[in-house]
Order: C-alpha cells, then sequence, then structure tokens
C-alpha cells in the first residue's frame, strides 16, 4: 500500500504485517494514486496550498528513474473554511489527469491536463 507517512510517500506489505517496504520520495502531503495501464510506474499526487501565493503543485512521480514531472502550480484563492484541494483523479486509459481548482477565477472548477505524450515518451525510453 502507498501511503504518505513521516515526511514521504511510503510502500508498506498488504500482507497484515503493516511492515515498512521502501520509502519513494519525500515530499508534502498530498492525494496521491497510481495511473492505470503503467504497472505502478507512474504516480500522480499534489500539495496543499502553500507559500505566499498559496499554490498547490500537481506532478507525476515516475518510480523507477524517480524522475518528477510538474504538470503545473495553482494558486488557491480559498482560505479557512473555503479550501479546494487539488485532488488528481486520473481516467480509465491514464492519458488525462483531472484536479480541482479555483485558480481561474470562476470559483471551484475541474481542469484537464493531457499526459499523454509524458507518458508515450517514457514508454518509448523503455523500449
Amino acid at each position: 500500500m502507498l501511503i504518505w507517512a513521516g515526511n514521504a510517500y511510503r510502500l508498506y506489505r498488504d500482507d497484515g504485517s503493516g511492515e515498512l517496504k521502501e520509502t519513494l520520495w519525500q515530499a508534502p502531503n498530498g492525494h496521491q494514486t497510481y495511473l492505470p495501464g503503467t504497472h505502478n510506474e507512474w504516480i500522480v499526487t499534489d500539495t496543499y496550498p502553500h507559500g505566499a501565493k498559496r499554490e498547490q503543485i500537481v506532478y507525476l512521480f515516475h518510480v523507477p528513474s524517480k524522475r518528477f514531472v510538474l504538470l503545473g502550480r495553482f494558486p488557491s484563492t480559498y482560505q479557512g473554511e473555503w479550501r479546494c484541494d487539488a485532488h488528481p483523479r486520473v481516467s480509465r486509459d491514464g492519458k488525462l489527469v483531472i484536479i480541482d481548482s479555483p485558480h481561474g477565477g470562476n470559483g471551484r472548477q475541474q481542469y484537464i491536463i493531457d499526459i499523454s505524450s509524458v507518458i508515450a515518451d517514457a514508454q518509448q525510453g523503455t523500449r
């Protein structure tokens, strides 16, 4: 199981032991998910708002190469009880990432990020 714990994304055994298998990378807490069809090689995640611009960062992480691919920095205009986490979700074919964000000035909206070329380039590089 992939869990964020102790300032890092970590893999834990799913056999009832709860034993730490591997630390993948250190990062701020976010909402992570594996991309379908990539044999658990790619993870998409985000961050909570931080910094003066309260930016939420959405990025891909390639597990075998430990490579990061920035998908965007999205300033959050919401604070306090009003908030909007990016919650990146992936299309069934693994080619699109959908996020929630108020950064466009029209309130909370959904935005689509096409990642098909990133995944295709990575797959060509492994052939």
